[in-house]
């Protein structure tokens, strides 16, 4: 999936001034690649970084300090049958611990590091999640959560862990109606099994694919925020006080002037919320005050006139195949009236920085006339029983989109600056020898941390928006 926007030949100009490599640890993973895990969490009070690697046999845990230098490592054996490493949280000693389950959730341990003394520490955890429905699992400021149903109460629970602290509070949706795409009266249990539940972070970027989920979530402060968008007339608001775990409602309706609305879908960035909507003959977008439902500005693309974004083009782009330019906006309407509408949004520097479109599953032609040729064979050979589906191809994302950078009062702008995220894409496209990669905010910045199988070294990277 295409993530870089505008000004890729921008990086490559600049590629000396992309990334600058802030340390590493020497580390080597053992052999079977199925057991490899890598992860880092952020002291939120001391600004200390955690990084943890696993193999089949060991964890390694490295500390580095606030100012980004190595402190100190240590390595343990790996417990037996605890095979998932979850996350981390922190204790009120500032010491990490590791979250670790069985393969069935049945049983999760936490293992603390205890850098200064050079001792670790398992603490047995009462949470059983064999017979829960695990909706998401997320952490926050220190503390690493679980949204489950209760298979037996089909109560919808939130269990925070925080350093040996468990807490388990049983969410209340009752006093709210909830209904599914053809209006019958359901569940919101019933909606995130059908749906999922997306993660949209507030830092970084999100992919394309998930800013097309029709159930999202966000981490805002001390509150997490739902939004459901699976009916095509409304986005419906939860918000959830993690200090006091009520849950209030809001609803943001569509705008109802078109009819035969097919698609539709919404993104929440910082205080306003971006609603989609597209049928046969438009595509529309509007932004809305989050707070108190004000219309901010709206766009509207149609078959006859041209694109109210002078400076965007449409594209369909198939996998990671090279995107291809489509002339014109009756073209990007037609492929994206069958597609999951969404939208992926980046804030920098004031500017909102913007894709738009639809996404959808497809066939490849290649595969497809594959298939249909094994098919004749076989028929002509007078085998009868051929699965044309076991040769048909796997399905590939197809991203029909086009890109906007828009400013503080959602007008078209310009953006001369490449992103962070256009830097990390080729930093680790130009570097064959990085795995397990995953970038974190830090300070203003950002920080990659990849294994590099050839050095075998841990690594932390730091990228920025702009030229540096």
């Amino acid at each position: 999936m295409k993530k870089s926007f505008f000004l890729f030949f921008f990086i490559i100009t600049f590629s000396l001034f992309s990334q600058i490599r802030l340390t590493d640890v020497n580390f080597e993973f053992k052999k079977n690649n199925d057991y490899h895990q890598l992860t880092t969490n952020v002291n939120p009070i001391t600004s200390e970084i955690f990084t943890f690697a696993s193999d089949k046999e060991s964890i390694f845990g490295a500390r580095f300090n606030s100012s980004v230098f190595f402190s100190d490592s240590l390595t343990i054996k790996k417990p037996n049958e605890y095979n998932f490493l979850l996350g981390s949280s922190f204790l009120e000693n500032n010491n990490p611990i590791l979250y670790w389950a069985t393969k069935n959730y049945e049983e999760i341990i936490g293992i603390e590091f205890d850098f200064e003394n050079r001792v670790t520490k398992t603490i047995e955890l009462n949470v059983n999640l064999k017979e829960a429905f695990i909706f998401n699992e997320f952490s926050e400021k220190g503390t690493y959560y679980f949204l489950i149903e209760d298979k037996e109460s089909k109560a919808i629970q939130l269990i925070s862990l925080k350093g040996k602290t468990i807490q388990k509070n049983t969410l209340d949706f009752s006093k709210y109606n909830f209904k599914d795409d053809k209006q019958n009266k359901t569940t919101i249990s019933d909606l995130l099994k059908e749906y999922g539940l997306t993660k949209i972070e507030k830092k970084g970027f999100n992919s394309f694919e998930a800013g097309t989920s029709k159930l999202k979530y966000y981490l805002h402060n001390d509150t997490l925020i739902f939004t459901l968008d699976h009916v095509t007339t409304k986005t419906q608001v939860l918000e959830l006080n993690l200090s006091t775990f009520e849950v209030n409602e809001s609803v943001f309706l569509q705008n109802t002037t078109e009819k035969n609305i097919k698609q539709s879908n919404s993104l929440l960035v910082n205080n306003y919320l971006f609603q989609l909507k597209s049928n046969k003959d438009i595509f529309q977008i509007q932004i809305l005050d989050y707070t108190n439902k004000n219309l901010i500005n709206s766009y509207t693309i149609d078959k006859i006139n041209p694109s109210p974004f002078k400076n965007s083009t449409f594209y369909s782009q198939t996998s990671n195949s090279s995107p291809r330019k489509l002339k014109n906006t009756k073209k990007f309407i037609n492929k994206t009236s069958n597609t999951k509408i969404g939208a992926l949004i980046y804030n920098y520097n004031g500017n909102y920085i913007a894709t738009f479109g639809g996404s959808k599953d497809i066939r490849r032609n290649s595969d497809l006339l594959l298939g249909v040729g094994l098919a004749m064979t076989s028929v002509a050979a007078g085998y009868n029983g051929f699965d044309y589906d076991t040769f048909s191809g796997d399905l590939v994302i197809q991203n029909t989109t086009f890109e906007v950078v828009l400013n503080s009062s959602f007008e078209e702008t310009e953006n001369n600056e490449p992103l962070f995220i256009d830097k990390i894409n080729q930093f680790t496209s130009n570097n064959k020898n990085i795995r397990y990669e995953h970038y974190f905010p830090f300070d203003n910045y950002y920080i990659l941390c990849h294994y590099d199988k050839k050095n075998k070294a841990i690594v932390l990277t730091k990228f920025q928006d702009g030229i540096q």
